[in-house]
């Protein structure tokens, strides 16, 4: 399955909106206005949340904290790798991306793929594509999403503080 995400061009914070193959609205993607750890929340279409992010505060390299349906706790930490980007995830799994950014691949304990986040490198807005490879696990890859935009650089970032 595969959903584009894009910006909204007028909204109050940052919100992007998610569809699906054919183009319905799925989800919503936004930053919570006021919070200093610069929370971001996935809900769907009907308010409920089905995940947040959590900017950790006070790391050398950013760190995060995921919960998924308020169950499934963890956290995804970005590691220092010469030419490319690697998030390393608590549970064992791991992101991996092209030096520009651009190309992310997500693997879970098992070293399965389960989600693929590419971005053109030029292009009006902020735009991105995310196949889920393992439906099981739709909700963590497009929490992760939300972390690789975050770290993947001034052209893409949901939120770069």
């Amino acid at each position: 399955m595969k959903y584009f995400i894009n910006k909204k061009i007028i909204s109050m914070h940052d919100t992007y909106e998610v569809k699906d193959e054919n183009n319905t609205d799925v989800y919503e993607i936004s930053r919570e206005l006021l919070s200093p750890a610069y929370k971001t929340n996935i809900t769907d279409m009907n308010g409920n949340q089905i995940a947040s992010i959590e900017k950790e505060l006070l790391n050398f390299l950013p760190h995060f904290k995921v919960s998924i349906n308020n169950q499934q706790d963890f956290k995804v930490e970005l590691k220092p790798k010469l030419m490319k980007f690697y998030l390393e995830l608590s549970t064992g799994g791991r992101i991996e991306g092209d030096a520009r950014g651009l190309n992310f691949t997500m693997f879970d304990e098992n070293n399965n793929q389960i989600g693929i986040v590419t971005r053109p490198f030029i292009s009006f807005g902020r735009k991105y594509e995310v196949s889920v490879l393992d439906q099981a696990k739709k909700e963590m890859v497009l929490a992760l999403f939300v972390i690789v935009a975050l770290v993947s650089g001034p052209s893409g970032e949901v939120d770069s503080k």
